[in-house]
């Protein structure tokens, strides 16, 4: 059973409705075994009531969205069907603003009420196409045994797979145990070289995790209790040669474990490797034949492939979730630092071996790793091109040239990971450092702060180059839609284009941006906490949150306009909309905030402060990526330019 916030809206409306015309017992219908249960949950400060329909599995598609398209679709502004339809699909729900509410709706015009709904569902039986969530949650439940709605979680899908696994090996399942629990080590990100960069390629550690796991053979049945003291990844850089003992391998925060026999973990993570690397591989092959060829049955098929990989892939990569998780059967937070550890290690490993390749190639003594996060690292080749490549200027020769050159890299990797595993005395050697991107320019503003202007991606050759947006205002759920567009055009300009017309651009963007409507224009924020900063006298307490304080502002109007039936009013949990307001107005506040659309009735439209609301939103995104090359959002005049 499925839907758009099915579990806290449709369930418990038919569940509630049944109860009411029916009576309680004929609730017990929907089950087949007559089984229902009352699921509450708090959810941003506020009790929402669901059920458990025993024997009916639901799988409340914004769940799915949530999290299946995070790396892929980012963070939402706000996750409204409306709005999730016209990012995914381009299309919207039907409009009914004429009558302002659905109870106006459904009071004035029922025919287009009833459409209405079926238009809801139509989105969604689409969304479904498009994305094939669905299909992607069977696979994962299949492959792993677990039940559907363990696929949103990490522990219940490796739990099932492991009881598999040990009941095939006739080995008895360990009873859960409690156990201490500490913060555990992440990964390795690198201060970055900030500013901009010619010719960025980067290489990627391919399922660095679950590969650690292989090489180091890491398993609940294989970790030895004594570790090698005072191990740090600095000293592992540098020191030559360790004193390891006889049927060991050491961990870059000194724990052993036994390499004498194959662990049971490395031996199931290597099998869903294999499987997923002839899978990707197919789907790459369709990829490329779509950059050629853009028909629906090969969108549908490289959606069908994707989907095939990613679910190996997630059981990949939440076995790592699950055992830093305390509530995991065979949690061990000596192996989850191990791993986080030794990952940190190995790109450094990588970064250290580039570095001293470049340099002895090149005859120079520079840092040619311009960043490095987890498991990438980005290498800036500008200097390699500029001296084989100096004459030429089609990018095209450039990037296959840049491709050959990666396959140079990625062998001299390969043997330096071999030296790694040699010294750590790893039973086999599991990194494979791929090429990933090649962009012709690169701005890097913070620690995983980029934009890449990607020409080429893992052998996908584009037609037009692509914007890699990682951590920029653009692709924040905080920015508003509008803006997010006007931003990402905005970056395309910064990449081809000089200072002057940069500016030039930022003025003319300004003047179209005082046309938008409210709407487009206000921020999008989750509330949370309302009656917590409510005050009965004053309204709001001192450091209410600026979006709290919009909220409770919005729902006093609608009670002292008596709107209440024409809009809805903001509740805790809910997504909204605010935006700086001009002082003095009639609300004698700088903010004010609504749902989806700010109420013609209030009168409040001429008072809006569209000048803050273009600075927070637009131009100061995009000034972080000014400065970091060193311009201005606008000409700066002199006193020369004065006396002319």
């Amino acid at each position: 059973l499925t839907g758009w916030y099915s579990e806290f809206f449709d369930v418990p409306y038919l569940i509630n409705r049944i109860r009411r015309i029916f009576g309680e017992d004929m609730i017990l219908n929907l089950s087949p075994w007559r089984k229902v249960e009352v699921n509450n949950k708090i959810i941003a400060g506020r009790e929402m009531v669901g059920y458990n329909i025993i024997g009916v599995t639901q799988l409340d598609y914004i769940d799915l969205f949530k999290k299946f398209t995070l790396n892929t679709l980012g963070q939402q502004e706000s996750y409204k069907l409306d709005h999730i339809a016209n990012v995914v699909l381009g299309e919207k729900k039907l409009d009914y603003s004429e009558f302002g509410s659905l109870h106006l709706l459904y009071k004035h015009d029922y025919q287009k009420f009833v459409e209405y709904n079926i238009k809801d569902v139509e989105l969604v039986d689409k969304l479904e196409d498009k994305l094939g969530l669905i299909d992607l949650v069977l696979t994962m439940a299949y492959r792993s045994k677990c039940t559907l709605n363990e696929t949103l979680g990490t522990v219940g899908i490796w739990d099932a797979i492991l009881y598999n696994e040990f009941k095939k090996r006739k080995i008895a399942v360990p009873q859960k145990k409690s156990s201490d629990y500490r913060t555990i080590e992440g990964g390795y990100v690198k201060e970055p070289q900030v500013g901009m960069h010619d010719w960025i390629v980067s290489f990627d550690l391919n399922s660095l995790y679950p590969h650690l796991i292989m090489q180091y053979n890491m398993s609940p049945e294989t970790i030895i209790d004594r570790i090698i003291p005072n191990m740090t990844v600095d000293k592992l850089l540098d020191m030559p040669d360790i004193d390891i003992p006889e049927d060991t391998c050491l961990t870059a925060t000194g724990q052993l474990f036994k390499n004498d026999v194959h662990g049971i973990i490395p031996q199931i993570i290597q099998e869903y490797y294999d499987e997923r690397v002839v899978i990707k591989q197919k789907m790459i092959d369709a990829q490329q034949r779509y950059q050629k060829n853009k028909t629906e049955s090969i969108e549908r098929e490289v959606s069908l492939l994707y989907n095939n990989q990613m679910a190996i892939k997630i059981a990949m990569n939440s076995y790592y979730g699950a055992l830093a998780n305390k509530y995991f059967r065979y949690f061990d937070v000596r192996v989850a630092e191990a791993i986080t550890v030794t990952g940190q290690l190995t790109i450094r490993w990588a970064e250290k071996a580039l570095n001293h390749y470049l340099n002895d190639v090149l005859k120079t003594d520079d840092d040619y790793v311009v960043a490095i996060d987890t498991d990438s690292v980005y290498l800036n080749l500008g200097p390699f091109v500029e001296r084989i490549m100096s004459n030429e200027t089609d990018k095209e020769k450039i990037v296959n040239f840049l491709h050959k050159a990666s396959q140079h890299i990625e062998k001299h990797l390969e043997n330096e990971f071999d030296r790694l595993k040699t010294k750590l005395k790893a039973p086999r050697q599991k990194m494979i450092m791929a090429r990933e991107i090649i962009a012709d320019k690169a701005i890097w503003t913070a620690k995983k702060r980029y934009i890449a202007n990607v020409l080429d991606s893992e052998g996908v050759r584009f037609a037009e180059p692509k914007l890699k947006l990682t951590g920029i205002e653009a692709v924040r759920s905080s920015t508003p839609q509008v803006c997010k567009q006007l931003i990402t055009d905005t970056i395309k300009k910064i990449i081809t284009s000089t200072e002057a017309d940069v500016q030039k651009h930022i003025d003319d963007l300004r003047q179209e941006y005082m046309k938008l409507s409210p709407e487009e224009i206000a921020f999008p924020r989750g509330v949370s906490d309302m009656s917590k900063f409510y005050d009965s006298s004053s309204l709001y307490t001192k450091g209410t949150p600026i979006h709290v304080r919009a909220a409770l502002l919005y729902n006093k109007q609608l009670d002292d306009k008596n709107l209440g039936n024409m809009y809805e009013r903001i509740q805790s949990g809910n997504k909204m909309k605010f935006l700086y307001m001009l002082m003095p107005n009639p609300i004698k506040e700088n903010v004010f905030g609504f749902v989806t659309v700010m109420p013609k009735e209030l009168d409040l439209e001429q008072y809006i402060d569209y000048n803050t609301q273009f600075v927070k939103s637009f131009l100061d995104p995009i000034q972080v990526i000014l400065n970091a090359m060193g311009w201005k959002s606008e000409k700066q005049y002199t006193l020369e330019d004065f006396f002319g």
